[in-house]
């Protein structure tokens, strides 16, 4: 299959022949050698097409997918950063009194969303290779929505942890979901742009958690503390938030809804040039210890640590 670019004007969806993600024709016999379990599928999607013959424009198909697709995942982007770092402006508004911290249980709090953060990465590859990941991420967005609001109902060092603890959990998956999500709508070279704008979410993040903790601190209320106040509100956003991901985000482009039949096809054979395929449930081993032998994967883990 000739590789097309978004760039191009039109792209032409053949209904008499649909070619396959790997190039060949989808009438072409599979390799006795794979298993149907094997197969991606976009591949099966597209073999058992019979569109009728039409233009699909890319560039209106790109400029629909991106109204659709990535401002939600911006909004999930931004509000796992203002929940992650709502507790640095509690401290400012008493928590750390109110809750009887001292000595280094400030600290310990803030190392225990990191480390639950980094353990459940391990778990998180695995359901995203088993699970709809536009599902995976609706559920964890509204969970960790939950453990925000629940971090108002802490009445010591051991229940605040907790909170940060199941926060931690919940939020590990959202960069992984958003660059698996990119990564089945997108080719390579437009994943870049859609990722820098729903990490401008950190910024934005920064911008909105500093107005937001600015006016719950000047909110008197009879039982409840300012803090309290803006954990529960932001913990509720962010599970309507995750309500409206599970309702909004198709699980994949086969599934797309405000796609017609030829767009999806076109989007399709478009993104085949990644050679990754859309969705396979199959898990396999090899795929860890291909992870582990990347040197690539090192590098960035260095990267970042730094």
């Amino acid at each position: 299959m000739e590789a097309s670019t978004m760039d191009e004007k039109k792209m032409s969806v053949p209904g008499d022949e649909t070619t396959s993600i790997d190039g060949r024709s989808a009438h072409s016999p599979v390799e006795g050698s794979i298993e149907s379990r094997d197969l991606d599928k976009a591949y099966l999607y597209l073999n058992h097409q019979s569109e009728a013959a039409e233009t699909v424009d890319l560039k209106t198909l790109r400029r629909k997918i991106d109204w659709w697709i990535v401002p939600i995942m911006f909004a999930c982007y931004t509000l796992q950063f203002i929940d992650k770092v709502v507790i640095n402006y509690a401290a400012v508004m008493g928590i750390t009194k109110d809750l009887g911290l001292v000595g280094n249980n400030f600290s310990n709090v803030a190392s225990a969303f990191f480390i639950a953060y980094l353990i459940a990465e391990v778990p998180n590859g695995y359901f995203l290779q088993k699970v709809p990941v536009a599902k995976w991420l609706a559920a964890n967005v509204f969970l960790w929505g939950v453990a925000t609001a629940c971090t108002a109902a802490a009445f010591n060092y051991h229940s605040l942890l907790v909170a940060r603890i199941f926060l931690g959990i919940f939020e590990a998956s959202i960069a992984p979901c958003l660059m698996l999500i990119s990564s089945q709508w997108y080719t390579k070279s437009e994943q870049a742009p859609r990722f820098s704008l729903w990490y401008c979410g950190l910024g934005v993040g920064q911008i909105i958690g500093g107005i937001v903790s600015f006016g719950f601190q000047h909110v008197e209320h009879s039982s409840l503390k300012g803090w309290q106040l803006m954990f529960i509100v932001l913990g509720v956003i962010t599970s309507l938030v995750g309500v409206a991901t599970y309702f909004i985000l198709p699980d994949t482009p086969m599934k797309a809804k405000f796609l017609t039949e030829a767009e999806k096809v076109a989007l399709l054979k478009h993104v085949s040039v990644n050679q990754t395929g859309i969705e396979n449930h199959h898990f396999k081993l090899t795929h860890i210890l291909e992870v582990l032998m990347d040197v690539q994967i090192w590098l960035m883990v260095i990267l970042t640590v730094l």
